[in-house]
């Protein structure tokens, strides 16, 4: 507590604009904006790999949130507390200092380059300090969401290096079933919408592998195109399924889930039938 009022002792306009826009660097929009666009456009299979590195990590981070069932500095005494619509579920561990961690330090993998390295850590540490800096967690949420993120890549790097999703889906479809036996024991918002990205990301492989096989090579104007229409169509499908479902954790985590396969295997099916992708040669 101590900790955090000292870094709010800093407070002004623009560290509070500063903050605010670095803790977006762990929000859904965020990746959603710059995975698709590598993932429809440039670079189909390292996009994939950070895809599951994600979903991996979110899932964890939603069961993690219900076992610790910790509670939020939120209206404590002496903590300021900004942008707190983005504060949901339980405080331990912070998920957007482990999806974070998660994905820069699964960039830190794919591109081994000092730069690279250099920019992934101090994004995780600015994350982190967000976090703490906007009264939304604890400094031992951010510290859990950090080590949590580093063991979710860890555990996403072995899987995908034993088990290539492209040749085999038995593991992976395992994973689904323990994330859908943890809603025996987990009904929470949270752990319904990571329970629907990991299942998402899992189905959505297996139909874009065996059935829609795109390739990303196109020209410049049709990348364009591409990301655009597939953005809009995303956007259409996630917005829309929230204000025509029950509102329920349920519904909550078939909307995550419809819009993950969407992503993966919808859109690049309907760019192979407008002809701006080609299907891959067996």
């Amino acid at each position: 507590m101590d900790f955090i009022i000292w870094l709010q002792s800093f407070q002004n306009q623009w560290t509070d604009i500063f903050f605010i826009a670095v803790t977006m660097l762990g929000e859904a929009a965020f990746y959603i904006t710059i995975l698709s666009l590598t993932y429809w456009c440039i670079d189909t299979s390292k996009s994939t790999y950070l895809v599951f590195i994600l979903s991996l990590s979110v899932a964890l981070n939603g069961a993690l949130k219900e076992v610790f069932n910790q509670i939020r500095p939120i209206g404590v005494d002496e903590i300021r507390s900004i942008y707190t619509e983005t504060a949901t579920g339980k405080s331990f561990p912070s998920g957007h200092t482990q999806t974070a961690t998660s994905f820069f330090v699964g960039l830190m993998v794919l591109f081994r380059k000092k730069i690279v390295w250099l920019f992934s850590g101090l994004a995780i540490v600015l994350v982190a300090i967000s976090r703490l800096y906007l009264g939304v967690h604890w400094p031992a949420d951010v510290i859990g969401g950090i080590g949590f993120g580093i063991l979710a890549s860890i555990l996403a790097h072995l899987i995908v290096n034993k088990f290539d999703p492209k040749e085999v889906f038995w593991p992976y479809g395992v994973l689904v079933v323990i994330g859908f036996t943890g809603l025996i024991f987990f009904d929470s918002e949270v752990y319904t919408q990571a329970l629907g990205v990991l299942s998402g990301y899992i189905i959505g492989s297996y139909i874009e592998n065996r059935y829609v096989r795109f390739t990303v090579n196109a020209p410049l104007k049709i990348q364009v195109y591409k990301y655009l229409l597939g953005l809009i169509m995303t956007g259409i499908l996630f917005v829309g399924m929230k204000y025509s479902l029950p509102d329920s954790s349920l519904a909550d985590g078939l909307r995550y889930f419809a819009t993950l396969v969407f992503v993966i295997a919808g859109a690049p099916a309907i760019f192979i039938k407008l002809n701006w992708s080609k299907r891959m040669e067996n």
